[in-house]
């Protein structure tokens, strides 16, 4: 009707010219459809625009210092591997700097975890990125666990990296960390593609079955739970975070999420 009165013309005029906008070439009846019902067919569809990545030159790695991770190592993480991720110190922002990759080994980002004790009554961020991140469609420590995880065919999900290298150390070389507490849609697509089966082994505060990704995810692949039944962990503690033996005692217990 609007195109009606703006152009002063009939209905077959004003179909031509709402196809020419569309780009429509087809054939539209007008007389036995409704004709808003019928140009919705031809809607574009909007698809959200993937944000990308920045790819960082190794010379990244010259802003901070390589030192002892004292807090690292009373957690029994050593500084052989600190040295193997390339994790350091940033003395100025007096923060730890964790090397971001993607699942092909690209550097893509630093993130800074502060040392402050006192971050929470400051209400100074635990993680921060050094840079924009882009799309979450990686997991940290994909490329250099990926052998470990054909072999096996078998992925263990944990939320943070430094979970990753306490399982590493334990022996568990087929981890990867979400980077957050749940998995994200990008996420969700790189383990479909790959179809291993999944553990899920997220913080104690954590539910990952109302996740919504992972329950799409166990359409897909052979996706398990690990929980702590036996309430060996503190409410906030990673699965790994009390020693080799209450983490295998929580990954034995694993169950099939169907």
């Amino acid at each position: 009707n609007f195109i009606m009165k703006y152009h002063s013309c009939g209905i077959a005029d004003a179909i031509n010219i709402l196809k020419d906008w569309l780009g429509i070439t087809e054939d539209i009846s007008y007389s036995t459809l409704p004709i808003v019902k019928e140009l919705r067919k031809y809607k574009p569809k909007s698809y959200p625009v993937k944000k990308n990545h920045i790819y960082l030159d190794s010379y990244e790695f010259n802003k901070y210092e390589t030192i002892p991770i004292q807090s690292w190592n009373d957690e029994g993480i050593t500084d052989e591997i600190c040295r193997k991720y390339q994790i350091q110190y940033d003395p100025r922002k007096l923060c730890i700097t964790i090397p971001v990759w993607d699942n092909d080994g690209r550097l893509i980002n630093i993130l800074c975890r502060t040392t402050d004790s006192e971050w929470e009554e400051k209400r100074i961020p635990k993680y921060v990125y050094r840079y924009k991140l882009g799309e979450l469609d990686f997991f940290w420590g994909w490329h250099q666990h990926l052998e470990a995880i054909k072999k096996t065919n078998q992925v263990i999900l944990v939320e943070g990296t430094k979970s990753v290298l306490k399982l590493e150390l334990m022996g568990y070389e087929n981890s990867v960390a979400l980077l957050t507490s749940h998995l994200g849609d990008e996420q969700l697509k790189v383990l479909v593609s790959h179809g291993f089966d999944c553990v899920f082994m997220l913080d104690k505060n954590v539910n990952p079955r109302t996740d919504p990704n992972i329950q799409q995810l166990k359409r897909f692949c052979k996706v398990f739970i690990a929980e702590d039944r036996h309430n060996l962990l503190g409410s906030k503690d990673s699965p790994c975070d009390k020693g080799k033996q209450v983490f295998e005692q929580i990954y034995m217990g694993r169950r099939r999420f169907r």
